[in-house]
């Protein structure tokens, strides 16, 4: 039978105090124990606390890790004695698969509900693939030298837009201002949409809406097959960088640091605009009804739609936000602080910070399944965090700074945008 005497573990602690250079608490303690007057203190090694609680620690592991059939079980994740452990069995693999070079930087990438994928690149190209195959490309815009080029892209499978009919739809937007939209084989477009580039672009059913540098929202329709702008509203002083179509209505968010809404009820496109933000607002997603913002300002925001007073205001960031993703109960930032901010809608600060990059993030995004998320930035690394245990998994040396990663929506492929002119797909096997 084991026994620990209270005046071994007195020793250990007085030892361990020296050690350490806690002299002052060594000669306390040492006295109100009266260590140094009991004859049968035993003689130990250098480290001996920490060695014995190294042990205890791993005789825990074992514990609750073992299995009767098999042995110990298989565990991925850290453990450690001061946070709860949570076991996790996935060990990942990463198969890349490099596609046709773009002959320019890729910037940006969206997927369609049924697999298909869209990408753009800065020199105006646009490409649907088939994977890993191109399917259809177009040349959209002028081409500045390889520079700017495909600004907004978005992608519909089965979408009513435009007339009766369903079928995978197409949106590219140009640096120039230019828009085009192909479906069903018919291809049109919108010289001068903007004046200058467009940036946001939003395709949902049969509403295609679009914001530029010009601060103008506008909403498409086919007529007398023709690309028209049915209606404009002049929303903000600053770029337009992002816009959601949601039930009540239309929210977009700009550089000049303030939101709009666009009431679909009633019937006269009320607008609300929300001032909450003291630098550029970089995106904005909806989570359940409300639209999470972040910004130039290091903060994230959360709203409610025509509310001009946010419900929640988080901090912790030190840098700009730039991206968000949002999972069932959680949502995930990242910064130019090169942290990933993992918060709850409910709570002002963050649940955890995620602790990896070197260089600003520029993108993240939930897998399907929500256990991981993928992020990327200007380090050339894409990484991979599960997001139960809030540790990093796996990452990816790109070779070249990562502009957006998608996970698509049906398996595990994650599609990375970067200054390689191939897209990458990441092949991500559990």
């Amino acid at each position: 039978m084991i026994t620990l005497t209270s005046t071994e573990l007195n020793y250990l602690v007085y030892r361990y105090l020296i050690e350490e250079g806690y002299v002052h608490s060594a000669y306390v303690f040492g006295h109100e124990t009266m260590i140094e007057d009991n004859p049968s203190v035993p003689q130990l090694q250098r480290d001996a606390l920490k060695n014995y609680v190294i042990k205890g620690v791993e005789m825990e592991y074992v514990e609750k890790h073992s299995n009767m059939a098999t042995g110990i079980r298989k565990c991925t994740s850290k453990y450690s004695i001061s946070t709860p452990h949570m076991c996790i069995e996935q060990e990942i693999e990463i198969h890349p698969i490099y596609l046709d070079s773009q002959e320019s930087d890729v910037s940006l990438c969206a997927w369609a509900e049924n697999g298909e994928m869209v990408t753009g690149s800065q020199n105006c190209l646009l490409r649907l693939w088939n994977l890993p195959n191109v399917k259809k490309e177009w040349r959209v815009g002028i081409n500045q030298n390889n520079a700017h080029g495909i600004t907004g892209v978005a992608i519909e499978s089965d979408s009513p837009f435009g007339d009766s009919t369903r079928a995978t739809t197409i949106v590219g937007a140009t640096h120039s201002g230019e828009l085009f939209v192909t479906k069903n084989e018919k291809e049109w477009k919108a010289l001068h949409g903007h004046r200058g580039p467009i940036v946001a672009v939003s395709l949902k059913g049969n509403e295609l809406l679009t914001g530029g540098w010009d601060g103008l929202c506008k909403k498409w329709t086919i007529e007398n097959n023709s690309l028209v702008d049915v209606k404009t509203w002049p929303l903000h002083k600053g770029a337009i960088m992002d816009i959601l179509s949601l039930d009540p209505g239309i929210i977009t968010c700009s550089a000049d640091g303030t939101l709009s809404c666009i009431n679909k009820y009633p019937s006269d496109g009320q607008i609300t605009k929300l001032s909450g933000h003291d630098g550029e607002i970089n995106s904005i997603v909806e989570m359940d009804g409300r639209i999470i913002s972040c910004s130039d300002d290091t903060k994230l925001k959360i709203w409610q739609f025509n509310k001009k007073e946010p419900l929640n205001v988080l901090n912790g960031h030190t840098q700009e936000v730039y991206s968000v993703s949002v999972a069932k109960n959680i949502f995930a930032s990242g910064s130019f602080d090169a942290t990933i901010g993992i918060w709850s809608p409910e709570r002002s600060e963050a649940l955890n910070f995620l602790i990896g990059h070197e260089k600003p993030i520029y993108t993240v995004d939930f897998s399907k399944d929500q256990t991981l998320l993928a992020s990327g930035g200007l380090d050339p690394v894409a990484k991979l965090w599960d997001i139960r245990s809030n540790e990093l998994v796996k990452e990816f040396d790109i070779g070249a700074a990562i502009y957006q990663i998608k996970f698509s929506p049906t398996n595990n492929s994650l599609l990375v945008c970067s200054s390689d002119p191939r897209p990458i797909i990441l092949d991500i096997r559990k």
